[in-house]
């Protein structure tokens, strides 16, 4: 696990001292993803100067034979994370005639590259970010992983074309004035997030998850490649029986999670009281003996989920350990939030993933997350939501009639039969997934934004088109995985786990797992009643913890309003202020400052877009006002 930047530039041929001097900066910028080594590779070609730039998080082979940048023959490497199945990789080259002088994953994958070109990518197992440089194709190639576990961003100027694994390194390289999208923005406001390709800057993009961009030093130009298609893969599973099916789902689970447990250093898992984690946490206890666990404990009995942690721990004899954050260490993470993610994110659970992070890295290198189970298995309650519009459809209208009285004084499901239908308004399915999946209600959207929010609307939805081959036959899975997961859920523990130099590994996140769990039937992922059957089903005849088999999906979020109100008043005023919010003209001032104004004086209703207000400006004072 490491930091990559870089860069292809004509500016730098004549000074090459200041590209060194930005090269080093970019990749010392990512020191925190790489404390234990750094390398640099810089060479010229085409009328181009090429720098590679690589911070190390020693994890498999910690001597000096698998520091990088790695050369071999025509080819020069850096990359961040881990290829997990290195070790069968590696027997297969060493059948063709390769042989290694380490013992590490870098110098099979780049060997990989040299035998295989970039067929290498079908073979791997594992969360990448690469930059490859052929010096006899005169091609570079950024490369990421199939689900974007690891990031890799990059900006363009006139004469250069920036890379790193943090957008932080590429503010650093701008020579240019860096502006925020106003659509981005948007998307922002109503997700809490920005999807990629694009980031909340006009000059910051993504490459996308299963992508990778081909840089041809001759012609000058780059072509985005797609390099998986889970269609595919998934043709391996159509045919098998469910029962097939559910013995596959355990085979795979155990091998991803043995794969994710190759390493030289101290190992961890991240226990919620979850049957997600609990499953990883079952498969490692067998191939690891005492294997530790932690769990975040929280004060409100509605998000805390450490009494079924503890049992799940107990029963898979976990070394188990607690950790229960107070206010001021809530109130660090939050000050620090524009330097641990340098692109604006306001999920509330970023708080408490920090923290447990940071608590993580005292003992351990690797902690094991279950991430994706939620996607891959639809375990969302929006997602139940969408089964119950199915069933009903307009009919609900009619039904509502029916329904006791008292049922609509119940807010959270006065909200749900509101959603659905409103629903029925919408076009199609694509349509659909991003209502359910939104933050802010578009009567709010409209009061805060001065422009014409339908016109937002439509790029967004023409983004998202943009990313399917076929529209129609998006699954909401698919849409969770290519927005959601990638840009919130592993963007989030990235940046956490990178900040406080730990390496954060995803067994739910096997490209065989996805492919199998998008073969299977709605009957065995999801009702109108529960979400992630057939995972509940492997739990329960696993008996990791009985009582836990159906339990509800409870959230992982500290108590934002009472820590604003009692902690940051003045850093609201100080940052949603009339002076930030007229750097953006279609933002509404006067509405802006009077929500602003409502919550100093007592009233949470709009606590939510207060908090995204907060992240943003916090986020654009930190690293544009500086």
């Amino acid at each position: 696990m490491c930091g990559i930047a870089g860069f292809i530039s004509r500016e730098f041929l004549n000074n090459q001292k200041e590209g060194i001097s930005l090269l080093h900066k970019m990749t010392d910028a990512l020191s925190h993803r790489g404390p234990d080594h750094r390398g640099f590779s810089v060479e010229k070609n085409f009328q181009n100067m090429i720098a590679f730039g690589h911070r190390r998080l020693s994890i498999i082979d910690l001597n000096e034979t698998s520091n990088q940048p790695m050369s071999y023959e025509n080819l020069i490497m850096i990359f961040n994370g881990e290829i997990y199945n290195y070790i069968e990789i590696r027997k297969k080259l060493k059948t063709k005639g390769y042989t290694f002088k380490s013992n590490g994953d870098t110098e099979v994958l780049i060997k990989a590259f040299h035998f295989w070109g970039m067929e290498a990518l079908k073979n791997l197992n594992g969360m990448f970010a690469i930059a490859l440089y052929d010096k006899q194709l005169k091609k570079i190639y950024l490369i990421r992983d199939r689900f974007g576990v690891k990031p890799l961003l990059y900006s363009k100027s006139q004469k250069s074309f920036y890379f790193a694994s943090e957008a932080r390194s590429l503010y650093l390289a701008k020579k240019y004035s860096l502006s925020c999208s106003d659509k981005s923005i948007y998307e922002y406001f109503r997700y809490g997030f920005v999807s990629n390709p694009s980031t909340i800057v006009n000059e910051v993009n993504q490459v996308r998850p299963g992508h990778y961009l081909e840089i041809d030093l001759v012609k000058n130009n780059q072509n985005e490649i797609k390099y998986w298609f889970i269609e595919k893969e998934t043709e391996n599973y159509l045919n098998l029986t469910d029962k097939q099916k559910f013995d596959k789902l355990d085979s795979i689970l155990n091998s991803s999670t043995e794969l994710r447990l190759r390493s030289d250093v101290n190992n961890l898992i991240f226990l919620s009281g979850g049957i997600d984690s609990g499953l990883i946490a079952n498969y490692a206890s067998k191939i690891e003996s005492e294997i530790k666990s932690l769990t975040v404990k929280f004060q409100d009995k509605a998000f805390d989920e450490t009494d079924i942690a503890v049992k799940t721990a107990k029963n898979l004899n976990l070394k188990h350990q607690i950790i229960e954050p107070n206010i001021e260490d809530y109130v660090q993470v939050i000050n620090e939030m524009p330097k641990i993610w340098d692109r604006p994110i306001a999920d509330p659970s970023t708080i408490p993933t920090f923290l447990i992070c940071k608590y993580a890295a005292k003992s351990s290198k690797v902690v094991l997350s279950a991430d994706g189970g939620d996607e891959l298995f639809l375990g969302y309650n929006k997602h139940r939501i969408f089964e119950l519009y199915k069933l009903f459809g307009n009919n609900l209208l009619y039904l509502i009639k029916f329904f006791p009285k008292n049922v609509f004084n119940n807010i959270f499901i006065f909200k749900i039969i509101n959603k659905i239908a409103n629903l029925h308004l919408l076009k199609n399915n694509l349509d659909h997934y991003s209502y359910l999946s939104e933050t802010t209600d578009e009567a709010t959207l409209k009061e805060i934004f001065s422009f014409n929010i339908n016109s937002q609307k439509q790029k967004y939805a023409l983004k998202q088109k943009q990313k399917f081959i076929d529209e129609e036959k998006v699954s909401f899975s698919s849409y969770d995985v290519n927005n959601f997961l990638t840009d919130n859920i592993l963007y989030k523990i990235d940046q956490a786990a990178m900040y406080n130099s730990i390496e954060n590994r995803e067994p739910m996140l096997d490209y065989r797992l996805a492919a199998l769990a998008s073969s299977l039937s709605k009957k065995n992922k999801i009702s109108v009643l529960h979400s992630k059957i057939i995972l509940r089903k492997l739990y329960d005849k696993i008996k990791i913890n009985k009582k836990n088999s159906f339990a509800s999906k409870k959230g992982f979020v500290p108590p934002l309003v009472s820590i604003f109100r009692d902690k940051f008043s003045d850093q609201i005023i100080d940052f949603i202020s009339s002076k930030n919010i007229s750097n953006f003209e279609y933002l509404n001032t006067k509405k802006v400052i009077n929500i602003r104004d409502k919550f100093i004086s007592g009233d949470d209703k709009n606590f939510k877009i207060l908090w995204l207000m907060f992240v943003f400006f916090k986020w654009h004072s930190f690293w544009f006002n500086r």
